[in-house]
Parts: C-alpha cells; sequence; structure tokens
C-alpha cells in the first residue's frame, strides 16, 4: 500500500529518484549486508534507481558465507542478484588529471 503511493507520487511528480549509496565498502560487513537487503527489498520501486559505488571484492567478500573459493563465489552470486548493471572504474591516476 505505502509503496504504490509512492509510486504514485514520484509518477506525478514527473520526475526520477536516484539513492546514491557510496563507499559500500568502507563499513563493517554486517552493514554490508544489511544495505544489500535493503537494497534487494526497495530495488523495484518504480521511479528510484540506485547507484552503489564500491569496491566488489571487498563487498563480495562481506556478502559472501563459508570460507575461500566458498566465500567467494556465494558473495558473487548475492551481489549479482542486487546489481543489475555494473559499471567497472579503474582507479583514478595522477597523468589522468593533467
Amino acid at each position: 500500500m505505502e509503496r504504490r503511493a509512492l509510486e504514485q507520487k514520484i509518477e506525478k511528480s514527473k520526475c526520477a529518484v536516484v539513492v546514491l549509496i557510496d563507499e559500500l565498502d568502507r563499513v563493517e560487513d554486517a552493514e554490508v549486508r544489511e544495505v544489500a537487503q535493503l537494497v534487494k527489498a526497495v530495488g523495484d520501486i518504480r521511479g528510484v534507481s540506485y547507484l552503489v559505488a564500491y569496491d566488489q571484492q571487498r563487498v563480495v567478500e562481506a556478502l559472501g558465507r563459508g570460507v575461500g573459493e566458498e566465500r567467494r563465489q556465494s558473495g558473487e552470486n548475492y551481489l549479482e542478484k542486487i546489481i543489475q548493471h555494473p559499471i567497472p572504474l579503474r582507479p583514478l591516476f595522477q597523468s589522468d588529471t593533467e
């Protein structure tokens, strides 16, 4: 009911909402999981998009269960469920700014 009301308000306003979550990789593992669960739970609200910035290796490790390769694989599988279009970026080097 609240979801429908929110979607109607967004549609009526004729605007899009973008939620930016930056530095997800810099919080504790439990917090990474909580944010991932939140995005997964509300990620399909019509008119709302999420831009999540993170270090993939760190977030995969935080989301994973088990040890070693099992942990990496389970973390990657979970991340694939919530990130629809990953855009990997390379680090910015000093020469890039010149």
